[in-house]
């Protein structure tokens, strides 16, 4: 089975298994806080192409781990840079935050388990 079947499948069983996770609307270029627990890293599903989708990871820096963390890359052994708003994690609001939320943030945000659903759409 290809890849991108896999993530699709991946969000369509995410899509039907959650109780309908909570969404948040937002306006590109504008900032969200998503709130989540702490996690060392974070996850989201995004969709890059029509029917195609793909898992993207965000790691939060720790002061150990500088060369890969503060973005999102792609989840593979390559760690491709994905263009995106700035993301940072609030641990007083207890809240993932992007600013500068682009169209292509859109997706399901999750913590790395898998769990604490976000839905992002983009309002227009």
């Amino acid at each position: 089975m290809g890849c991108n079947l896999k993530m699709f499948l991946l969000f369509i069983l995410l899509n039907a298994c959650a109780a309908s996770p909570p969404s948040i609307s937002y306006k590109v270029n504008t900032t969200v806080i998503i709130p989540t627990p702490p996690s060392v890293d974070y996850r989201r599903i995004v969709q890059i192409a029509p029917n195609k989708f793909e898992e993207q990871r965000y790691n939060v820096c720790n002061g150990a781990n500088g060369s890969s963390c503060g973005f999102w890359y792609d989840d593979t052994k390559t760690v491709k840079k994905i263009p995106s708003g700035h993301t940072s994690y609030d641990k007083k609001k207890k809240a993932l935050v992007i600013k500068n939320m682009r169209a292509s943030d859109a997706g399901q945000y999750m913590i790395g388990n898998k769990k604490h659903l976000r839905n992002l759409t983009v309002q227009e």
